[in-house]
């Protein structure tokens, strides 16, 4: 459902955000700006439960993933990876 709302906004604010977006109208570009100020607090909010991502994963952990050959997954042989690193923990 859409409601109708009159707003006093910054012409050059709209054209930048119009740009940058690639919406079209106005009203695509306020619905946008507002989903991403929702998502971002969102993302915050279960960062905050979460906490930070060094208890989620480690550096050399990180690093594996980045160099893993992406064509050619073994999903068993990263499953063993994982646990090995599990049981170093």
């Amino acid at each position: 459902m859409k409601a109708r709302t009159t707003l006093e906004l910054d012409p050059e604010l709209i054209d930048t955000a119009m740009k940058l977006s690639g919406a079209k109208t106005k009203t695509q570009v306020i619905e946008k700006a507002l989903e991403e100020l929702i998502r971002h607090h969102r993302i915050d909010r279960l960062i905050g439960l979460l906490g930070t991502l060094d208890s989620v994963i480690t550096p050399e952990e990180l690093d594996e993933m980045r160099h893993r050959d992406l064509n050619k997954p073994d999903m068993v042989e990263w499953y063993r990876y994982q646990d090995e690193l599990a049981e170093d923990r």
